[in-house]
């Protein structure tokens, strides 16, 4: 980990071939961005693709409402509780849970799978 590297990490595994990364850390956009990744042949099975990723970005009002809940006062501190509160392989998920229950703003971004056959041109959506 570099010196001024701010990703906390949530989980890691790394079972039968299968590797789960997920991170949190500073969007760059006053708030927080937590990425999960998947790779492995399960990944590839389930998404035709590997790796995988999933980005939840927490809007800055979200990032103040996290702040709120865990009474701290920096997005650092934020990731640092999520990753004390949520240490499963399902954590990228239950974060978004605890947004949603916290009316919480974030966006979900994740590449949607093609089943059309075609070929995927590199860098397309």
């Amino acid at each position: 980990m570099e010196l001024f590297d701010e990703r906390v990490v949530l989980f890691e595994s790394d079972e039968g071939g299968e590797h789960l990364l997920v991170t949190c850390e500073p969007s760059g956009m006053g708030g927080l961005v937590v990425r999960q990744t998947s790779e492995g042949p399960l990944t590839q099975w389930c998404f035709e693709e590997s790796p995988h990723a999933v980005e939840t970005f927490v809007s800055h009002e979200g990032l103040a409402a996290l702040e709120r809940f865990y009474g701290v006062g920096t997005s650092g501190q934020v990731a640092h509780m999520l990753s004390v509160s949520f240490t499963d392989y399902d954590c990228a998920h239950r974060v978004r849970l605890l947004l949603r229950e916290l009316g919480a703003g974030f966006d979900v971004v994740e590449r949607p799978i093609d089943r059309t056959g075609g070929v995927r041109k590199c860098g397309a959506a």
